[in-house]
C-alpha cells in the first residue's frame, strides 16, 4: 500500500518483455493505462482522497496494489 498527498502523481513504470497495464478497479477509480509490452510508464495525479485499488491487466491479482489518498 503507498499513501500519498492529494495532488501528487503516482508513476507505474515497467521494463523487459512481457506485457503490462495498469488496471483501475472498484468503485473509486483513476484513468487505467492501456496493455503494453516492452517499457513504458503510465502516470495518474489523484486530486480526490480516497483508497484506489488496482492490479496488471494481464496478470490481474499477481500484480495488484491499492494507494490511499490523504
Amino acid at each position: 500500500m503507498d499513501t500519498i498527498p492529494v495532488g501528487a502523481t503516482m508513476t507505474w513504470t515497467w521494463t523487459g518483455s512481457l506485457p503490462h497495464g495498469v488496471q483501475s478497479l472498484g468503485a473509486t477509480s483513476f484513468a487505467s493505462s492501456g496493455i503494453r509490452t516492452g517499457s513504458g510508464t503510465h502516470g495518474v495525479t489523484f486530486t480526490a482522497r480516497g483508497t484506489y485499488q488496482y492490479d496488471c491487466a494481464v496478470h490481474g491479482t499477481a500484480m495488484r496494489g491499492t494507494i490511499v489518498v490523504e
